[in-house]
């Protein structure tokens, strides 16, 4: 039986501008040898600087970020017949 991992959601606002091979690869959870060969081959944007590869943030996957709040008035997160509620405030 194999474990899965549960997503991984990243806020970008928490992150640098640049990332190191060895960030990128915890926020992906892949080992820095995968990072690395991306690197070479082009699938991440990325540049060499003094010798080592660095990512810019926005080369993280847009499956990782979570969306923006919802500008919905409407607060989904109460339980009960909340449809109902929203309904008779009409």
């Amino acid at each position: 039986m194999t474990a899965t991992a549960s997503p991984v959601h990243v806020n970008l606002d928490d992150l640098p501008h640049v990332l190191t091979v060895g960030e990128y690869a915890a926020i992906m959870r892949v080992s820095r040898d995968v990072v690395e060969r991306q690197c070479r081959t082009g699938e991440i944007v990325s540049a060499k600087v003094g010798g080592a590869w660095r990512i810019p943030k926005s080369a993280i996957p847009a499956a990782l970020v979570p969306p923006p709040p919802s500008e919905d008035p409407i607060d989904h997160r109460r339980r009960g017949n909340s449809a109902a509620a929203d309904l008779a405030a009409m």
